[in-house]
Parts: C-alpha cells; sequence; structure tokens
C-alpha cells in the first residue's frame, strides 16, 4: 500500500533555473533547461545533493516496542535465511542468537544509528525527481527559478510521473523499523517521503526510483504540456526557451507569470507561442 492514498493531480510544475555559468562540463543551468526542453532530458538526483540537510535520515529503530526478544530472533533468523540461503543452519541461528543478544533492546543508541544509517546510505542510494503542484508559488520562483528569472516546466501525470508519491510534512522525522514491521514498504516510503512542515509550502510530489544507476532519464514527448515564463525573465533567456519550444513535434503552450499589483501573489496568463516571440 503506499505511502499516500490521494489521487495523482492532472499536472506537476518543475521549476528551473536558468543560471549561464559553465560546470566542468562546459554546460549552464540554462543549457540543461535547454535539453529538457528539446530533448525531454532530466536529471534524478540523489537526496544527498538536496538542499535540506534531514532528507531521507529517519528515526532508525531495530524493531518495534512490542517484540519479544524471542520473536527478535527469529525475524533474524528468517532474514538471513533470505539473503545467505547457501551456509548451514547451525550458522544462521549461531548468527541469530549473537545479534539477537547483541541489538535487542538498542532502540536509539547513538553508535548504532550511527552504524546503520553508514550501512543502509538512504540519501546516497535512491534517485528522485521533485514536482510541485502549486506553479504559482512566490517563495519557489525565487529559490529553484532564479528570483523569477526562470520558467516553470508544465507536465502532466502520464508515464514517469504517474508513478508520483506525495509528500507527507510532519513535525517529527519518520521512525522505521528494520526488523518486524507490519508494512516494509510503507517504511522504505516514510524515509523519502516525510519533510519537516517548513517546507509545506512546496507541495512536493516525488518519483523514486531505487535501481537507476545514472541520474540521466529520458521522458515521454508527451509530458510536457506546457513553459511558464517567470515574471522577470530576461529577453535572452526567453528567446532560447521559446527556440526550443518550437523545436519540440508536441508544442507546449507558453504561459506568463504576472505579479499581482494588489495582493502578494503570482497569476499566469495563456499566451500564443507566435505572439511570445514578439
Amino acid at each position: 500500500m503506499p505511502f499516500t492514498t490521494e489521487s495523482i493531480p492532472d499536472f506537476f510544475y518543475k521549476y528551473r533555473g536558468v543560471g549561464t555559468t559553465s560546470n566542468s562540463d562546459g554546460k549552464s543551468q540554462l543549457d540543461y533547461l535547454i535539453d529538457q526542453i528539446v530533448d525531454d532530458s532530466i536529471y534524478l538526483s540523489i537526496a544527498a545533493e538536496f538542499n535540506d540537510p534531514f532528507e531521507c535520515a529517519p528515526k532508525i529503530r531495530i524493531h518495534p516496542p512490542e517484540i519479544t526478544r524471542k520473536k527478535f530472533r527469529s525475524l533474524i533468523l528468517e532474514k538471513h535465511n533470505s539473503l545467505f540461503p547457501d551456509i548451514s543452519n547451525n550458522q544462521k541461528k549461531q548468527y541469530a542468537n549473537e545479534a539477537s543478544k547483541k541489538y535487542y533492546g538498542q532502540l536509539s543508541h547513538p553508535d548504532f544509528q550511527k552504524d546503520v544509517k553508514k550501512h543502509l546510505s538512504f540519501a546516497e542510494k535512491t534517485r528522485i525527481y521533485c514536482v510541485s503542484t502549486c506553479p504559482t508559488s512566490i517563495l519557489m520562483w525565487s529559490h529553484y527559478a532564479s528570483n523569477h528569472e526562470g520558467i516553470c516546466l508544465e507536465y502532466r501525470n502520464i508515464g514517469f510521473f504517474d508513478h508520483a508519491l506525495k509528500v507527507e510534512y510532519k513535525l517529527e522525522r519518520p521512525e522505521i523499523y528494520l526488523f518486524g514491521a507490519t508494512d516494509e514498504l510503507k517504511e522504505v516510503e516514510k524515509t523519502y517521503l516525510t519533510k519537516s512542515e517548513e517546507w509545506k509550502y512546496e507541495e512536493e510530489w516525488r518519483v523514486v526510483l531505487p535501481n537507476l544507476s545514472v541520474g540521466q532519464y529520458r521522458l515521454e514527448s508527451a509530458c510536457l504540456h506546457g513553459i511558464i515564463l517567470g515574471s522577470r525573465i530576461k529577453d535572452s533567456v526567453r528567446e532560447r526557451v521559446l527556440q526550443a519550444a518550437e523545436r519540440r513535434i508536441h508544442r507546449p503552450k507558453i504561459y506568463e507569470a504576472k505579479l499581482c499589483s494588489e495582493t502578494y501573489s503570482v497569476k499566469l496568463e495563456a499566451i500564443n507561442l507566435t505572439n511570445a516571440k514578439n
């Protein structure tokens, strides 16, 4: 059962910056953005690259408090049977006995927490693509779209995005159990889909791919539905973005983000791609 049962929204939004400083590979933030528009090429980051230091940092517990030592031993033995089927039963039992003596009841010992986190490496092992359901967030335009000089891409929830899961915002870090959890999938999802309430304004959803060895991924062309131009976008950036949009087989809709004259808000206005170039 997924971490959230909420239906997937019709559209997701990806804020993109337009920096022009080249990286070690000779490409800038804007160059990567143009590739994303033209070729539907995206990059899935690992959580360790995110700006939140609490990403994928749950409170790790060995077992739920109601698990007895006898039950804990049997859980270890069961796990060992599945991971190491070729070793002898005596070796498996010996390991289960030693592990149950050493770890039973150590729910929060600092040394254990450190060792387990290093072994699991949640933040380094899984690729994640983050999107929002809100295209008019003043903060997100500022933080992720070059202070409103960038753009925001609008994606349909088809194909790749059909697997998106909603982020939950909590006051406390999630607690996961290594043994005895009633739903192991939910334990994993809690790790990748729980953030502090400080981030609630992002209205974030995530596509999580645990077995993707490299970050590059190509979306289905029909995913990209629209491009929103930031309220402060420079003419040179605007021109490159619109030229890239024209090169696509599936032409996206074009919107402009406008700052409301009466309130602290952003509104979107649809414009014709031909008129947008004028």
